[in-house]
């Protein structure tokens, strides 16, 4: 599963949910790491002035430990033009601070708070949110495959798309690239400018 860009809106928007919680869900789909690697972030991974970020390690999800990424393949990513005042405004927040996120706002069970948390915006679409023989409920990795789809929809080459993704296989991508050629048409603007 994957959000429309007017489901993300609607999520990030949604002044219920905790500001932190709302941010870190931006930034997962703006960049699309893994679920580890963006609670990893340190602000000296963030280039600001240049526009990208490397991701070169990840919270071991089991030990809460930060160890290299998946594979060990460290990758430099542009910011989508659209997060960049969003981290833009989180640096000007917290002018000292070593951490994107620290605390990490999302406790060990993500992906049934990310679930409350699209109920609580309003975000009803009932794939969602089903867990059955053909559907798979939305887990917060799905975020990432929120932004590899968007990535696939706006018509990024797919060996740009699996680099930022870090994906080792074609094949891995090629999915995202098929699957968005059965939705360009209704599917939104991805990549919007997010909330103020």
């Amino acid at each position: 599963p994957y959000l429309y860009p007017d489901e993300l809106l609607q999520l990030v928007a949604f002044e219920g949910i905790p500001l932190d919680e709302r941010r870190a869900y931006a930034v997962t789909v703006y960049l699309y790491p893994r679920a580890g690697e963006v609670e990893a972030l340190y602000w000296e991974d963030v280039d600001l002035e240049h526009g990208s970020v490397l991701v070169h390690r990840a919270v071991d999800p089991d030990t809460g430990e930060i160890r290299g990424t998946k594979g060990k393949a460290t990758r430099r990513l542009e910011i989508e033009r659209e997060l960049l005042p969003l981290l833009q405004a989180m640096r000007a927040e917290r002018p000292d601070a070593v951490m994107l996120f620290d605390p990490w706002p999302l406790h060990h069970y993500r992906a049934r708070q990310l679930r409350a948390n699209l109920k609580r915006a309003g975000v009803a679409r009932a794939e969602l949110f089903a867990g059955d023989a053909t559907r798979k409920q939305v887990t917060f990795h799905d975020l990432r495959a929120t932004g590899t789809t968007w990535a696939a929809i706006r018509g990024d080459e797919p060996l740009k798309i699996m680099h930022r993704a870090g994906h080792k296989d074609l094949a891995t991508t090629m999915g995202y690239v098929r699957e968005a050629e059965n939705l360009r048409a209704g599917f939104g603007v991805v990549f919007p400018p997010l909330p103020a």
